[in-house]
């Protein structure tokens, strides 16, 4: 379905099941994923998107590819000015809505969300089933690996995840205790 306005340029491929709604502009040798939704989004040359993917609100640089599942979100959950985080620190979008930008050749890994207004430079990578928000750098990684399921009080059972990354700066879950695979062996074991 296309609502509209939108331009879908030369050699691009669009699957069953996508909802183009308006303000869309897909520049060429894109794919256009089934299950998909697209909003105010400008898609530049190679972009894939090619299953379960909701794009608003957002820019995708050359040859981006997003894995299935991949959500840009771009509403905040206090609906407020959405804040983008720059080299300089956060910087105020003025926009309520705004999703990803991302650069040129970046990848977003299977069943990932980036959070309204997340930055990803260049050739940045974040890897599958991660939750992401900020600016990542040019060449950076970001993933979260699945230790194993670890028994606990018999049939509960916890999943432990390590949010490998190299921002160099910002935010991490590895400075609590709880999160680290030490504690749990402690405990648990």
């Amino acid at each position: 379905c296309i609502v509209g306005p939108a331009y879908i340029g030369e050699n691009c491929e669009i699957r069953n099941g996508v909802f183009i709604r308006e303000n869309v502009i897909a520049i060429k040798n894109c794919t256009l994923g089934n299950s998909c939704e697209y909003k105010n989004a400008l898609l530049l040359d190679g972009v894939e998107t090619p299953h379960f993917n909701y794009v608003g609100d957002s820019v995708l640089g050359n040859h981006v590819h997003l894995g299935a599942g991949v959500i840009l979100a771009n509403l905040r959950l206090d609906q407020r000015e959405v804040m983008v985080s720059t080299h300089e620190g956060l910087l105020g979008s003025g926009l309520r809505k705004l999703g990803g930008l991302l650069g040129d050749g970046s990848e977003v890994g299977c069943n990932s969300t980036l959070m309204p207004g997340s930055v990803l430079e260049k050739t940045a990578q974040i890897g599958p089933s991660n939750s992401f928000s900020g600016r990542l750098g040019g060449g950076k990684k970001s993933f979260v690996h699945l230790f194993g399921l670890l028994p606990c009080c018999g049939e509960l059972r916890v999943a432990l995840h390590k949010q490998i990354n190299d921002l160099g700066s910002g935010p991490s879950v590895l400075h609590l205790p709880w999160f680290r695979p030490s504690f749990f062996k402690q405990r648990f074991h």
